[in-house]
């Protein structure tokens, strides 16, 4: 029996698809939709996932039942590459309960713990009657001098509008006047594209013929109703808080949803590291935060990211009144993680490797004997689960990629999903019972080991 064959992933296949990073992106190409599937397919929803995904949906649950109007924000934190994106993305993606072209759906992909299934059914309840809306990104996504603004233009294109507000100002004109659908139609005759005209909408001659078709009280010519625009839907780039939360209630969300305010998670993504030393966007974040968790009935659920805990940084510690419930990732998922996706056991293949590795036990515990990285008793638990790395290759490898990450930038998970995924390949096609050899760490980090000056 080849070493491949105990594999629910075949170790000779493509199985990091992601390269195990998660990105929170706007989904622009088919690609990213294989990409969001196969974390999907992989999302280990134990330990730490779980309970931060229970505990989302829960404080949502209960808001909702208890008729609360001011909801908490939730704050992610944990080192470089603990899988926090990972996390909130599938959360994004859940919550949406996101439908493929095969058919498949978010939720139903991969079968999810009974406990968080009875919640999305709660939630899905109160999405079919006010309806369901997912956000996610992060600031930096929309750079702007007002972080208002910014959030507008993630919330416009995660609803497929215009992200530039001014833009978007001139569509719910277009809608309010009830000549959209005739403007578009009158463009596309000309092999043209609504969108993209309003993309060029001072200057857009197209556009401007078109709109005089039903409205020629506005201008004389196309190029006078243009200079109108450019007065009329100058561009801006700051917005004022009032001004915010009527631009969300009344124009915005009123074009999907019409009077109602649908059940929404906002995911933002990576918000230390785009706070940085700033104290002023310390501010500006602590302010967006309690419009988005105060103003709207308690529908949005707010997600915060960042390598550190809430309390652990003076910027961090001022958002504490609204990122009030606390979400920590440590290391202790990392090996369930990897054991759950590339090192997962096919059920037929458990019986002959526990055979082959019991009759081998003397010879596994011996390698490294007397180093802290030793067999231990225990080690024998997750033998099997582990194959084909030693239980003391394990431990190495940690301890190496420790030393060589020692300010954390890499991150542990992507990591070592990425190693031992290079490494199941160089066994393949070996017999059961083949190990992957300690040095195989030494030809994958080398150049970085020479980097940093650990080798010469």
């Amino acid at each position: 029996m080849k070493s491949k064959e105990l594999f629910t992933l075949n170790p000779e296949q493509v199985n990091l698809k992601n390269e195990g990073v998660a990105k929170i992106r706007a989904l622009n190409e088919k690609e990213d939709l294989s990409i969001v599937e196969y974390e999907l397919k992989t999302f280990v929803c134990e330990g730490e996932y779980h309970e931060g995904l229970r505990k989302m949906l829960q404080t949502y649950v209960t808001n909702l039942k208890d008729g609360k109007t001011d909801l908490p924000a939730f704050w992610v934190s944990g080192f470089y590459g603990s899988g926090k994106s990972h996390l909130v993305k599938m959360a994004s993606y859940l919550w949406n309960d996101f439908e493929f072209t095969s058919g498949k759906t978010a939720r139903n992909i991969k079968p999810l713990p009974q406990d968080i299934q009875d919640l999305f059914f709660e939630i899905d309840s109160k999405q079919k009657i006010q309806g369901k809306l997912s956000i996610a990104g992060t600031l930096r996504d929309f750079p702007s001098k007002d972080i208002r603004y910014s959030f507008l233009q993630i919330l416009l294109n995660s609803l497929g509008l215009p992200p530039q507000y001014h833009h978007f100002k001139f569509l719910h004109w277009l809608t309010k006047e009830g000549i959209y659908d005739g403007v578009q139609a009158i463009l596309e005759k000309s092999d043209k594209n609504l969108k993209t005209e309003i993309e060029n909408i001072f200057v857009s001659v197209p556009l401007a013929n078109a709109l005089l078709q039903f409205r020629p009280e506005l201008a004389d010519n196309a190029n006078k109703l243009l200079d109108r625009l450019e007065i009329q839907f100058a561009p801006v780039d700051t917005i004022g808080r009032v001004d915010f939360i009527k631009a969300i209630k009344n124009e915005i969300l009123p074009l999907k949803f019409g009077d109602r305010i649908p059940c929404t998670i906002i995911v933002l993504d990576e918000v230390q590291m785009f706070i940085g030393e700033d104290d002023r966007l310390s501010e500006d974040v602590q302010y967006l935060a309690e419009d988005l968790c105060s103003e709207f009935d308690g529908k949005f659920l707010l997600i915060g990211t960042g390598q550190n805990a809430i309390r652990d940084t003076k910027r961090l510690v001022r958002l504490m009144a609204r990122f009030r419930i606390p979400i920590q990732l440590t290391n202790t998922d990392i090996q369930t993680v990897i054991r759950k996706t590339i090192l997962d056991k096919k059920p037929t293949s458990i019986a002959p490797l526990n055979t082959k590795l019991d009759a081998s036990v003397g010879e596994i515990s011996r390698n490294l004997e007397g180093t802290v990285f030793g067999y231990l008793t225990e080690d024998k638990n997750t033998l099997a689960a582990d194959y084909p790395l030693l239980p003391s290759t394990r431990k190495f490898w940690y301890k190496v990629l420790q030393v060589v990450d020692v300010a954390g930038t890499s991150g542990q998970l992507r990591n070592q999903l990425r190693l031992i995924d290079d490494s199941l390949k160089t066994i393949a096609e070996k017999e059961i019972g083949s190990v992957v050899p300690a040095d195989f760490i030494f030809t994958q980090t080398r150049a970085d080991l020479i980097q940093a000056g650990l080798l010469l």
